[in-house]
Parts: C-alpha cells; sequence; structure tokens
C-alpha cells in the first residue's frame, strides 16, 4: 500500500511543478513577447538584444505550450499505452529537440554578441547590425530544424505485445551514436567562453577605475 500512494505522491508533486512552470513560463514568456513587438521605443534602439529575447521567448514558449502537456499526461500519469499515435510521436520529439537547440544557439549568439559589444565595442557596431541579426537568427532557427530532422526516424510508435508505447525504434548503438555527437555542446560551451572573457574584462576595469580613483 505504502509503495502506490509514494507513487501517486510523487505524481502530484511532479504536475504541480509542471503546472507552475507551465503558468510562470506562458505567462512570462507572452509578456515578453507582447512588450518587444508592441514597443516602438524597443524597436528604436540600436542594440539588436530585443531581437535575442524575442527568439528565446518564441523557442521557450513552444516547449512549454507543445511538450509540456503531453510530457503531464503521457509521461508522469499514462506511462503506457502512448495515446497520441505515431505522428505525434514522432513530432513531439523532433519539436521538443528543435526547441532546444534553438534556446542552446540563441543564448550562444547572445553571449556572442554581448562578447563583442564589451570587449571590441568598436567592432560590434559595424558587425552586430540589425539586418545581420535576423539573418543569424534565422539561421539559428534552420540549424536548430536540421539539427533534429534524426528524430522523426529514430522515435516512433512501438508495439510491445498490445501495448503501444512512444520509444526508439532503431537499435540502441544508432541513438547511442547519435546522441554521442550531442550538437548543444557547441553553443553551451561558446556560451560559457565568451561569459568568462566579458567578466575577465569587466573586472580588470573595475580595477583600473579603482586604480584611476585611488591616483587622483
Amino acid at each position: 500500500i505504502e509503495a502506490p500512494f509514494s507513487t501517486l505522491l510523487n505524481e502530484i508533486l511532479v504536475t504541480v511543478i509542471y503546472i507552475s512552470l507551465f503558468c510562470v513560463g506562458s505567462l512570462g514568456n507572452s509578456v515578453t513577447l507582447y512588450i518587444l513587438i508592441t514597443k516602438k521605443t524597443l524597436q528604436n534602439l540600436q542594440s539588436t538584444v530585443h531581437y535575442h529575447l524575442g527568439s528565446l521567448a518564441i523557442s521557450d514558449l513552444l516547449i512549454l505550450v507543445l511538450c509540456m502537456p503531453i510530457e503531464l499526461y503521457n509521461f508522469i500519469w499514462v506511462h503506457h499505452p502512448w495515446a497520441f499515435g505515431d505522428a505525434v510521436c514522432r513530432g513531439y520529439y523532433f519539436l521538443r529537440d528543435a526547441c532546444s537547440y534553438a534556446t542552446a544557439l540563441n543564448v550562444a549568439s547572445l553571449s556572442v554578441e554581448r562578447y563583442m559589444a564589451i570587449c571590441h565595442p568598436f567592432k560590434a557596431k559595424s558587425i552586430m547590425s540589425r539586418s545581420r541579426t535576423k539573418k543569424l537568427i534565422s539561421a539559428i532557427w534552420v540549424a536548430s530544424l536540421l539539427l533534429a530532422t534524426p528524430m522523426p526516424f529514430i522515435m516512433g510508435q512501438y508495439y510491445a505485445g498490445e501495448v503501444k508505447l512512444c520509444t526508439t525504434i532503431v537499435p540502441k548503438s544508432t541513438v547511442k551514436t547519435i546522441m554521442q555527437v550531442c550538437p548543444s555542446t557547441l553553443p553551451e560551451g561558446t556560451g560559457k567562453v565568451c561569459s568568462a572573457v566579458q567578466s575577465d574584462v569587466l573586472i580588470n576595469c573595475w580595477h583600473s577605475c579603482l586604480f584611476d580613483r585611488k591616483s587622483l
């Protein structure tokens, strides 16, 4: 009796967390997009940061709206049978990975832009133009869709006896090979390196300001 009760308690706790994340995330990203689209003062800014923020909000919102309800229903409460069919199974993993890659690449590109603005401010003005930023974000989304392309071929509806499952339909060795060549490693590493360099530059500037004040 204790084991089912414990499982039910865990499921309720996870459900509360999921619903909280869904509500807060959906509201926050929707408000962000609304402000970025409607506020003309932001659109007239020379900075291109709001383009990256808008792209990030879209990718996060897509994950929340398209993926979280399916995860909550068919992976938390009803583990099997899979209730949504083969097409939704493949599409779920494709969209989930595409949006995840888009988020990682957007964070990496934003980190590079902030690095340029802090470490090379004069070059940043000429390089980080609005048109180039729009092209970069478009390329990020195209790359994210391409990186997620293997998922519809790896995942699918599978019959284990009479039970329908949404799981891998190719050998585990193939899945392992694809997962080892993880495309998210590059953008995450880029973001960390750029953040480290920015921190170093800001610390050096702070020390220089302190030294100048003392000399005065």
